[in-house]
């Protein structure tokens, strides 16, 4: 563990959080919401510093980033603990509570990613942005000083401001988990406040950091198709039509045993989608993780399952009509 960061001490040895919006008062011995961080005699603690509860290497299409190093293998690391509470959470073991699991420093963490020749990290499964003490440390350790490796985070973005505007520059990418796009249904069923998450969608795309969305359609909660139109219009409208968004089916999982969500449903908001969007992919499911051109619609990108066939021409073009797509590959060139 270690002194956390953003808090404000109160008086008789109260501390209050300023990591997310929920700004926990936590008196001596309490924990916050996310069971990261704890008032320990006065002193606010990250007990999830250096605690990993996952560790293995994936493909980077598995976060999902699919317009990110397309193909390649990423590190993905893990602590317990997260600051939202989704009863369909695949991950509620970690998320929801302190799983067990081995100290890692962030010095031998990247000693490790050296051994395995490993360029890129995510943290991921859990919610990285309660790590963040340890996510900007990593950044930090001196074997870095020629380049750092390539950081992402696949995050629910409930975080305030300052905190992730000091960690946005040590960022390459993010997947950002779009709960749901009704503040009703986000406070409801998952404790956060949409337009937190929005802003900060907004701020991680003006800052230059590749972003990619994903929307879980679960049954029974965030499946209204007006509103899933709503965020549609959204992403055009307030980031970019070039934004790839990700809309995956749902699988009943801990708290939640609605049915899965329909292939109906899929195809209808995938076509919806697409005709706004250029970048638009199904995930649980069959079919749709292909990448064509939206100029001429070949495809450049052919996925099947996680075996991946890159047809980019030089420079990030489309073999067919020459159209500039918008993809980062940092493990065979410096970007297109």
């Amino acid at each position: 563990m270690k002194r956390a960061a953003y808090f404000t001490e109160l008086s008789d040895k109260r501390i209050r959080c300023e990591l997310c919006p929920h700004r926990c008062t936590l008196s001596p011995g309490q924990e916050g919401i996310c069971r990261t961080r704890a008032n320990r005699d006065g002193a606010l603690l990250a007990e999830n510093y250096g605690h990993i509860v996952a560790l293995s290497m994936d493909p980077v299409e598995k976060k999902p980033l699919f317009h990110f190093n397309p193909g390649s293998q990423i590190l993905s690391v893990a602590s317990f603990g997260c600051n939202l509470h989704c009863p369909w959470c695949q991950n509620w073991s970690i998320s929801q509570e302190r799983a067990r699991g081995q100290y890692l420093s962030p010095e031998n963490l990247a000693h490790l990613m050296k051994e395995r020749g490993a360029g890129q990290i995510a943290f991921t499964y859990t919610e990285p942005l309660m790590w963040f003490e340890y996510i900007l440390d990593f950044s930090s350790v001196p074997l870095w000083e020629s380049k750092c490796p390539d950081i992402v985070l696949v995050t629910n973005g409930y975080v305030n401001p300052e905190p992730l505007e000091e960690l946005l520059p040590r960022i390459k990418a993010v997947n950002l988990d779009i709960k749901a796009f009704d503040e009703d249904v986000y406070r409801r069923f998952t404790g956060g406040e949409l337009p937190v998450i929005l802003d900060n969608a907004r701020s991680i795309y003006q800052a230059g950091v590749h972003l990619e969305l994903t929307y879980l359609i679960v049954t029974g909660v965030n499946d209204n198709r007006e509103s899933i139109s709503s965020f549609i219009r959204w992403v055009a409208e307030e980031l970019s039509i070039e934004v790839p968004v990700h809309f995956s089916r749902y699988y009943p999982s801990w708290k939640w045993k609605e049915p899965p969500t329909s292939l109906r449903l899929m195809e209808e908001v995938l076509r919806e989608a697409s005709g706004i969007l250029e970048y638009v992919y199904g995930g649980n499911m069959s079919g749709g993780q292909d990448t064509h051109c939206p100029g001429c619609g070949f495809p450049v990108i052919v996925r099947e399952g996680y075996a991946v066939e890159n047809r980019l021409a030089d420079g990030g073009r489309c073999p067919s009509c020459g159209r500039h797509i918008p993809f980062i590959d940092t493990q065979r060139r410096d970007g297109t």
